[in-house]
């Protein structure tokens, strides 16, 4: 009797410790409040300013932010009418809109968790890629404030999906 209830208790304090709690990461979409962690995600956080993504994914999300902030870095016309990365259920998509000095972007972030899709505006394509760029560096600066999660990452180098070329 003694070592059935010894063997019970064991398997659940492990069961207890090596559980996968906490798997999403809620980000204010405001970038100031702290990130809060949860199993789930309600329609009641969404309606709430919270941008869900899951904590394995993390690492990539903010790969891709910096290749966005990098690519707005420099005025320039690219190539690609519109392209997505891609970070395990998330995916950003961008849609260059042409202007005379450079091109601006559409930026979002749509992800689907718990067959609830939420989405991140990040830019609308009528804002100046300077204020465009100065909310990805309060992105980046909100995702590795919370140093649980990330590590800079120097080996992740996100790649292009649905990439629509421009053929003038």
């Amino acid at each position: 009797m003694k070592k059935i209830i010894t063997t019970t208790i064991i398997s659940l304090y492990l069961s207890i410790g090596f559980s996968n709690g906490q798997k999403v990461a809620l980000l204010k979409t405001d970038f100031k409040s702290p990130i809060l962690y949860t199993d789930s995600v309600t329609v009641n956080q969404i309606k709430g300013g919270y941008f869900p993504i899951r904590i394995s994914d993390i690492d990539t999300f903010h790969s891709a932010i910096e290749q966005l902030y990098d690519l707005l870095n420099v005025r320039q016309r690219i190539k690609m009418q519109s392209f997505e990365y891609r970070a395990g259920n998330c995916v950003i998509k961008t849609e260059r809109v042409p202007m005379g000095y450079g091109d601006r972007y559409i930026i979002k972030a749509f992800n689907l968790i718990d067959e609830t899709t939420t989405t991140l505006n990040i830019s609308d394509g009528k804002t100046q890629n300077i204020l465009v760029k100065t909310r990805l560096k309060r992105l980046l600066n909100y995702l590795e404030a919370e140093q649980k999660f990330t590590i800079k990452p120097y080996t992740i180098t996100p790649k292009y999906y649905n990439i629509v070329v421009i053929s003038e």
